[in-house]
């Protein structure tokens, strides 16, 4: 009998590329990471990333945030390895172009090892979609109540 932690291999083919480089400065010891481009790190998308990061009971320096310029490709499995987060919170980043294979939905829960990856529009587009917001925060209050059961 599988169980939901059962990691398929067909499905989750980690793109081992020594080439792609892995952000400095990945801290282990956070539960949720975050990936977004570096031009959403500011302004009103960094606000709302804060409220969205309050709305789970984290904020800016609890979170280990990994800004992304938009013609820099990461290692996301490396980043998975190396910070070890139980969720991971992907702001329109491809994680296919960037380490991982895998089906993306958005604002569905994706379960990858020990990670819960949920996978969103980007902040800059979340400010003026209610709609997405409101997917998104359904998907984060399914897991966050989910985890903590």
């Amino acid at each position: 009998m599988m169980t939901n932690h059962f990691y398929n291999f067909k499905k989750y083919a980690l793109i081992e590329d020594e080439s792609i480089p892995i952000p400095s400065g990945i801290d282990s010891s956070k539960e949720v990471m975050v990936l977004c481009k570096k031009t959403d790190l500011t302004g009103p998308n960094r606000e709302l990333l804060e409220k969205i990061l309050n709305a789970i009971g984290q904020n800016m320096t609890s979170t280990q945030i990994v800004g992304v310029n938009d013609d820099e490709k990461i290692n996301v499995s490396q980043l998975l390895h190396i910070g070890s987060p139980n969720t991971l919170l992907s702001f329109e980043i491809n994680l296919n172009k960037n380490g991982l294979n895998l089906k993306q939905k958005l604002y569905k829960l994706i379960k990858l090892l020990d990670t819960t990856i949920i996978i969103s529009e980007s902040l800059s587009q979340l400010q003026n979609k209610v709609e997405a917001k409101k997917k998104l925060w359904a998907t984060l209050q399914l897991h966050f109540k989910n985890s903590s059961a």
